[in-house]
């Protein structure tokens, strides 16, 4: 199923920068709002974080949320 985003509201998008940033994490977490993805890495590499930034912007974007981790 391919979500329509409101193009309009989704050029703003929140990625938290209260720890450094990851180049690959904001790729894939954009990449994810945007397209249907499935996220596989090492432990330690922001899996959870990634969830959290989606899980954030799917709610302030009114987008539905279908997330499995």
């Amino acid at each position: 199923m391919k979500l329509q985003p409101d193009l309009l509201a989704a050029q703003r998008w929140i990625f938290p920068l209260n720890r450094p940033k990851r180049d690959y994490q904001f790729n894939i977490s954009r990449n994810c709002l945007f397209d249907n993805a499935l996220v596989a890495l090492p432990t330690g590499l922001g899996k959870t974080f990634i969830a959290g930034v989606v899980m954030l912007n799917c709610e302030l974007l009114s987008l539905p949320r279908i997330l499995t981790l």
